[in-house]
């Protein structure tokens, strides 16, 4: 609780109706600060002359109580709003952004993002399965199962269109990507031939930007 919401406390701490919890962090700011201390006793003056009148003068003890209840209530609505507020911007974001997109620009970001977090997948699963492969990095590595080439994608390139150009050489993602956005992928079966694959993906424009052998 910081100074600003230890001062709005005031006057339900001079009245005892803060929790517990609240009532030791009032406490704890006042023990550092006089200020504070100085204005708990004004509204525990006024909390004692709401409580006993002097002869002659209005009970007004229930009116006070109605007047900080109301005050209570009104600050607690600001603080459900403040605490909504994050959902209120996404929904704003929602609207003003993804729905008045047009409808082929939602497709395309949407198969974007699927193309993110399947290569993630794909890249998570293939750390498991062999988790001491070579990355481009030149880390240790296990015995490859079949040649390796280096590949980057194009940018526009689709899920389907990468998965077709995969397992038209047979081959499947084991690494990356690079910072360079490289990834290594493997063909399947020590008797695949790289040259092959490699004029394979080299022929695949508008998926393919680049290939080469694994480390060159």
């Amino acid at each position: 609780m910081n100074r600003d919401e230890v001062r709005r406390n005031l006057p339900w701490y001079a009245a005892g109706s803060l929790a517990p919890e609240e009532a030791a962090a009032v406490e704890a700011e006042l023990a550092r600060s006089p200020d504070l201390r100085r204005e708990l006793k004004e509204w525990q003056a006024i909390e004692s002359a709401a409580a006993a009148p002097r002869a002659g003068e209005p009970e007004f003890r229930g009116h006070v109580a109605q007047a900080w209840a109301r005050i209570e209530a009104d600050e607690r609505t600001e603080r459900r709003v403040q605490a909504r507020a994050p959902l209120a911007e996404l929904g704003a974001w929602l609207r003003n952004t993804w729905l008045a997109m047009p409808v082929g620009g939602r497709v395309a970001l949407a198969v974007q993002l699927a193309l993110i977090l399947a290569m993630g997948a794909t890249f998570e699963l293939s750390q498991r399965a062999e988790s001491g492969f070579r990355t481009l990095a030149g880390s240790a590595s296990t015995t490859p199962a079949g040649p390796r080439l280096s590949v980057a994608f194009e940018p526009t390139a689709t899920e389907a269109q990468l998965r077709a150009v995969l397992a038209g050489i047979d081959a499947e993602i084991i690494a990356g990507p690079t910072p360079e956005q490289l990834y290594t992928i493997e063909l399947h079966g020590r008797s695949a031939s790289a040259e092959a694959a490699l004029r394979q993906l080299r022929a695949s424009r508008g998926v393919v930007r680049f290939a080469a052998r694994d480390g060159e």
